[in-house]
């Protein structure tokens, strides 16, 4: 590990509160996909991306894994919540298609309890969520598929990792 991601483990294991807020990884073409959208997989890029994510996330802390009912964020995280053994929740708020309401709804849910907890969702949401946590500032937001933020509530700080 780089020394960044070493001082950002040891001072976010301090924190109560912190999202892991993840992209699903590659997926296969939108043009691939005959019916429903929901069910586009992870390519075997992705599938790597989605192990690397979770012995990236291995040791750090996490209470709750909750994903977009689409498959390709479910398969994102399958493998960190087999690796964290922390069941897998899913929830439409962090589908492609979504309210703000809903989604302030879902991160009052989250911060209320202490703990870390890991969602998945699309490259549409992730800028949104940052917006209404008030971390959102940059005209330029890095959203790779298969990357990460890790945002420190307390500390009113979100780290991007594209790279583990």
């Amino acid at each position: 590990m780089t020394s960044r991601v070493l001082q950002d483990k040891q001072a976010h294991n301090l924190s109560k509160h912190l999202i892991y807020l993840i992209r699903h990884g590659k997926a296969g073409d939108r043009t691939d996909v005959i019916g429903e959208e929901l069910v586009r997989p992870l390519t075997k890029k992705g599938s790597i991306q989605a192990i690397h994510l979770a012995d990236f996330l291995a040791g750090w802390p996490l209470t709750r894994i909750i994903s977009s009912p689409y498959l390709r964020c479910i398969q994102t995280v399958q493998p960190l919540s087999g690796k964290n053994k922390v069941p897998l929740e899913t929830t439409n708020v962090l589908g492609e298609v979504t309210s703000k309401s809903n989604l302030v709804e879902l991160l009052e849910a989250i911060t209320k309890t202490p703990g870390a907890a890991a969602l998945c969702t699309h490259g549409n949401i992730i800028p949104e969520i940052l917006h209404i946590l008030g971390l959102y500032s940059s005209k330029t937001l890095l959203c790779e598929k298969g990357s990460l933020y890790i945002v420190d509530l307390e500390a009113s700080t979100a780290n991007y990792y594209n790279e583990f």
